[in-house]
């Protein structure tokens, strides 16, 4: 797995571009960019660089023709489990709630709807789209096994 955030992120870009092609002439068509975003943030410390991550995965992929998805990582399935997750996650760790150092999520790892990527995903709605244009292929070679 490449570590984009690192290539661009220390003004790799291009690595970042080697890498982008590399992958690309292996997968063609079936390789995309995956761009996450957690602008409601608990973690605060993420978010600016999930922008800063984003801004340069839209413009590489731009410039070198490589769709970008629009993700989300999941842990529970409601908003309001978030609490529940921060939880075990403190007593899994054996960390204390007033720990401003203490591993944790963003809280915004549930389950997304599609109205919820495309809100977050404004500026760039084709994100959302490029990840039914996944499924669809998905789908497509589910059909075509030969059970």
């Amino acid at each position: 797995m490449v570590k984009w955030h690192r290539l661009y992120l220390h003004d790799n870009l291009k690595a970042a571009e080697d890498a982008i092609n590399w992958y690309r002439n292996i997968f063609g068509d079936d390789f995309y960019l995956e761009v996450d975003l957690h602008p409601n943030t608990i973690e605060k410390r993420i978010y600016p660089k999930q922008k800063y991550a984003a801004k340069w995965l839209f413009i590489l992929g731009n410039k070198l023709g490589v769709k970008v998805v629009a993700a989300n990582d999941v842990h529970y399935l409601d908003q309001s489990d978030a609490i529940y997750h921060d939880r075990m996650l403190r007593e899994k760790t054996h960390s204390d709630i007033n720990d401003p150092n203490r591993f944790r999520y963003t809280g915004e790892e549930w389950f997304k709807s599609q109205e919820e990527m495309e809100h977050i995903f404004t500026f760039h709605p084709d994100a959302v789209y490029n990840t039914m244009e996944i499924l669809s292929k998905i789908t497509e070679d589910y059909r075509n096994l030969e059970l």
